[in-house]
């Protein structure tokens, strides 16, 4: 299984009318796949915001599969 950080966010307009984006929320978890990750991610998001779709407090979903570093090979000689 591969690690995945998945990021909610939301694009906002400030009082001058510049587009910025704000982080909503960052869930990490292990998946076989990105659409994996997308789809128990945006259960759990669903879940810690108690609503019925993720759009309806993001607009996008950014996914990064994060790589892992192997520890060493600890066998002795």
């Amino acid at each position: 299984m591969a690690h995945f950080e998945v990021r909610f966010l939301k694009d906002v307009c400030n009082d001058t009318g510049h587009a910025g984006c704000v982080l909503q929320h960052v869930i990490s978890l292990e998946a076989v796949d990105a659409g994996q990750a997308r789809t128990e991610a945006c259960a759990l998001f669903c879940a810690h915001e108690k609503v019925g779709c993720w759009q309806d407090h993001a607009d996008r979903v950014d996914i990064i599969e994060i790589e892992r570093l192997q520890p060493p090979d600890r066998r002795h000689s």
